[in-house]
């Protein structure tokens, strides 16, 4: 009697070949089905590529015409499409994908984060510039560089370290907004502006006191930065072996760049040398201070940290404290200029809100008190909508990707969120897109702030912005202290533009003629 086992072993029995024949028949069709069975991305819809006169060069020479007026380009190919995603070849690039769509933010900020990193494309470019910047790194680094940074903005920290420092400078601007309309001439602004936000950055960073709004001067290191962040900003559009060979051979503004990187960070390790012996100074005097500045939170960290990497984490606050708030009072006043009714409700509102900014000169608002200010809010995040503070945040796609509607974006894409197209989509923000309406805000039933909203300047998921509560903190008191007690107007004529930038600056100065509220009352009874 044979045992099955030697039966089915037996394969020269008819009964054998049989067993092996359809065993591999079986096996033949698995693999057949598992070779046919399409993948979720292959029915998936292909980003379409903007068309192009010269193939082998793809959109390279297009994009480059366009420089000039970039955000426009974008938003004018993205209003076409209703921000639908769309992408460019670019000659020794990535494939670039534009998106503009809310939903589609979302996706690749939070629902499928998990796809999406730091670019090492804009690493590369912006590496020399700004190191191991916050903005720039993916993983450990990064968890290390925001832990640091969330121990510096608490919210016991801006009740009572920050918002003191805030006011105390606010009354310096005043001054200098006061001497302005006392001589009848024009202010660069935007320069005004970012003299008083690095001096506050200063202060609450590194306990430092720049003095820069009182000189009425260029620090230094605004030049230097000024002229690094430009440079860096225009490699983006310039072919990488073009501007790695200027590198190398340290020519034009690529021997500007080298330049302006070694004065900024000659000055950089003044002012964190300065920050070092401050705090060195109160643990001699025994005075335990009841707010951490960002050197001290570094120093008391877990982990050994080399120089570099304290200048990369200090320059990371520095420029994200001083150009955020500087940006957008800049295009917040440049708004205001150009509509009037809403300058008046606000400045109504604040008056009525804040009555004490209209009795005495020397008073600033709390925190407390900047929170009931709706109008306000809503203003600043219009601006925030039509000018947001970074206009295109750059992603990496590291797996295929299908969104929600079916778009697919292949692994390989370098992938660009612009929200300064989002915030002009008519199909969003509704026929009225383009003009400036704080009213979009406000719940037309209860005149409180909408709480459902597709805004998003200080992006979203787990990379959202750190810094959003202070600079709306700043952003608030600096605004409503102004605009109580001035009027300022645009001297005609000016072209303002944004620039291409880590944020969105302007081209050219902000010229702006500054009158006291008094003045501006006087003028419109003579």
């Amino acid at each position: 009697m044979l045992l099955p086992l030697q039966l089915m072993g037996d394969a020269r029995a008819p009964v054998g070949l049989l067993a092996c024949g359809l065993l591999v028949s079986a096996v033949a069709v698995v693999r057949v089905r598992s070779h046919t069975q399409q993948k979720p991305h292959d029915t998936a819809t292909r980003v379409p590529y903007l068309p192009t006169l010269v193939p082998l060069l793809g959109n390279t020479l297009e994009l480059a015409t366009n420089v000039g007026r970039f955000h426009e380009w974008v938003t004018g190919h993205s209003q076409q499409r209703d921000g639908k995603p769309f992408a460019l070849r670019l000659l020794g690039k990535n494939d670039l994908v534009f998106i503009a769509r809310p939903e589609h933010f979302e996706e690749v900020l939070k629902t499928q984060s998990r796809n999406f990193c730091k670019s090492d494309t804009t690493r590369e470019v912006f590496d020399d510039f700004l190191g191991e910047d916050i903005v720039l790194l993916n993983g450990k680094r990064w968890q290390f560089h925001r832990k640091i940074l969330a121990s510096l903005i608490t919210t016991r920290a801006l009740r009572e370290y920050m918002t003191p420092i805030i006011q105390e400078n606010i009354l310096r601007l005043q001054r200098t907004l006061k001497q302005w309309s006392e001589t009848k001439g024009s202010v660069d602004f935007h320069k005004l502006v970012r003299h008083f936000t690095i001096d506050t950055f200063a202060e609450i960073g590194f306990g430092c006191k720049l003095d820069v709004l009182a000189s009425g001067e260029e620090h230094p290191f605004e030049v230097a930065f000024n002229d690094a962040n430009r440079i860096s900003s225009e490699r983006i559009t310039s072919p990488t072996w073009i501007w790695k060979l200027k590198r190398w051979l340290n020519i034009g503004d690529e021997r500007r760049l080298r330049e302006a990187i070694e004065e900024m960070n000659e000055l950089m390790m003044k002012l964190i040398f300065t920050a070092f012996g401050l705090l060195q100074a109160g643990a001699d005097d025994n005075q335990q201070s009841a707010h951490q500045n960002l050197i001290s939170i570094i120093v008391s960290s877990e982990r050994e940290i080399t120089p570099t990497e304290v200048r990369d984490i200090a320059l990371s606050g520095l420029e994200a404290g001083r150009n955020t708030t500087a940006d957008t009072l800049s295009w917040l006043f440049h708004a205001l200029s150009h509509n009037p009714r809403v300058e008046t409700t606000l400045r109504a509102e604040i008056a009525a809100k804040l009555p004490k900014l209209e009795e005495s000169d020397s008073y600033v608002p709390s925190f407390e008190e900047i929170q009931e200010v709706p109008y306000l809010e809503a203003t600043i995040r219009e601006v925030l909508r039509l000018y947001p503070t970074v206009p295109t945040v750059p992603y990496h796609c590291v797996n295929d990707t299908v969104l929600a509607d079916n778009t697919f974006i292949p692994a390989g894409t370098d992938v660009f969120l612009t929200l300064y197209a989002a915030g002009r989509l008519a199909s969003v923000w509704g026929h009225n897109a383009t003009e400036f309406s704080p009213e979009r805000f406000i719940d037309e039933k209860t005149g409180k702030l909408c709480q459902d909203s597709p805004y998003s300047a200080f992006s979203d998921g787990p990379r959202v912005c750190l810094g959003r509560n202070l600079a709306m903190l700043q952003l608030k008191i600096v605004a409503a202290t102004i605009i109580s007690r001035f009027h300022l107007s645009e001297d005609p004529e000016q072209d303002v533009q944004p620039i291409l930038d880590l944020t969105i600056g302007m081209k050219d100065p902000l010229m702006m003629r500054v009158e006291t509220t008094q003045q501006e009352e006087a003028a419109s009874f003579s």
